[in-house]
């Protein structure tokens, strides 16, 4: 991730008289002073000597900033974006947040989440599924199967996770502030009139329920809306919507869908966005994850062809359909956890050649709030910062602040005049802060 420097106001550096004795104490290397859970203060302290022959200590300092730089262990320490093993299955615990990872993806509470202050979210995959906006009706495509994760890096990846007529991984990322999910469709998935669907109002779905979860406070946007008054008035779910989920410390903003870049599964463009639902139905919690067919079709397209398989007529297909709610509190949820040791361990990931691929990701974020920028410090953004509730720039010179109450993320902060620029795409705006 690339790395600047976040500049909000040059420094007045603080001068001293001193004696030749306390020069002895002065340091010349720049040393962190100051720790917190987002934050670290480096400080060098230099000589300088006027023409008259006085000598001062002149002390410049800067506030490194990332969230979740540090967390406590006896003290604050720096934050390790690691995955270890171990003999249940997987777990990074060198953070803020915690996971654990189960060996085999296709397990009650496969995923095990415990956020900075204290609250846990147990999650499985339930599956991929076509959903038609018009008639509210629903296919499932593809369902989890016995899968094996392996670490790679600051990632767990559950290649082949699905058992269905194409192939698509399962893939986890950790990071100091984040924790992401992604399904990665290694092959093009049929057409939605394979099931007797329209594509043109067909959204291809992520579900995943959660068995242990927190309630969030839920915002509800539309993302695409339907402009068309007579198609909205027949269509049961004619707009694209998301709900943005605040959990506290730690919440889930949009979503995105973009094709892997080879050789180095980087990210490309964005090409469509992704909303997502928090339904509670039966007692049952699930996030479901839901992006325009229309969309994304072309990309899907580009990828490897699937064996072709014989299927019943669409006709018979569409017979089958269901609406999503009654679909979604039908599927079992798979096995629980082993108690014994798993017969087959998590391993660590061999290098695999690089593969096309299409992601559907989602991210949950954990997020400093009610910040204060000081107008007399100097930021230097070292890595992701999200930040949520009320944000106050402060104005040096005439002691002013600005205020600004949503939820960022700044992953690429760029030094421009004194301003930050947003490096998301939900968010395209400056924070001005020097006059």
């Amino acid at each position: 991730m690339k790395t600047s420097l976040l500049s909000l106001l040059i420094l007045v550096p603080l001068e001293i008289s001193l004696s030749a004795q306390q020069l002895a104490l002065r340091s010349d290397e720049v040393q962190v002073v100051e720790r917190g859970p987002h934050h670290r203060v480096w400080q060098r302290v230099t000589p300088y000597v006027t023409s008259y022959q006085k000598t001062y200590l002149r002390t410049n300092s800067y506030v490194e900033i990332a969230t979740g730089m540090h967390y406590w262990k006896d003290g604050w320490v720096e934050s390790q974006e690691v995955i270890e093993l171990f003999p249940d299955g997987a777990i990074a615990r060198q953070g803020q947040h915690q996971v654990i990872f189960t060996p085999n993806l296709n397990t009650a509470g496969a995923i095990d989440l415990l956020t900075v202050d204290g609250k846990r979210f147990r999650s499985e995959v339930l599956g991929l599924a076509y959903t038609d906006a018009a008639t509210g009706k629903s296919a499932l495509i593809a369902e989890p199967k016995d899968c094996l994760g392996e670490i790679s890096g600051n990632k767990v990846i559950y290649r082949d996770a699905f058992s269905g007529p194409f192939v698509a991984d399962v893939r986890y990322t950790y990071t100091r502030g984040n924790f992401e999910q992604d399904v990665v469709i290694r092959q093009t998935p049929p057409s939605p009139a394979d099931y007797g669907l329209d594509p043109a109002t067909i959204r291809l779905e992520m579900w995943t329920e959660f068995v242990e979860a927190p309630t969030p406070a839920k915002t509800t946007s539309v993302l695409k809306s339907q402009p068309d008054p007579t198609l909205r008035q027949a269509m049961v779910d004619p707009d694209l919507t998301d709900d943005t989920l605040d959990f506290g410390e730690t919440g889930i903003g949009p979503g995105g869908a973009f094709p892997l870049e080879q050789p180095a599964d980087g990210i490309g463009e964005l090409t469509a966005p992704v909303g997502k639902s928090w339904l509670v139905i039966d007692k049952r919690t699930f996030l479901v994850e839901k992006v325009d067919y229309t969309d994304i079709q072309q990309a899907l397209g580009q990828l490897p062809k699937a064996a072709v398989l014989q299927r019943p007529p669409a006709d018979k297909q569409q017979a089958k359909l269901q609406p999503r709610e009654r679909l979604l509190v039908s599927l079992k949820p798979p096995p629980p956890r082993q108690t014994k040791a798993p017969k087959k361990p998590m391993r660590m990931a061999a290098l695999a050649p690089a593969q096309k691929g299409f992601v559907l990701d989602y991210v949950q974020m954990t997020a400093q709030t009610n910040c204060t920028f000081k107008g007399d410090t100097t930021y230097y953004v070292s890595s992701s910062l999200n930040l949520s509730g009320t944000t106050l720039k402060q104005d040096y010179n005439h002691g002013r602040s600005g205020k600004d109450g949503r939820r960022h993320s700044i992953s690429r902060p760029q030094q421009e005049a004194g301003c930050v620029s947003q490096g998301t795409e939900q968010t395209k705006r400056k924070w001005k802060v020097l006059p």
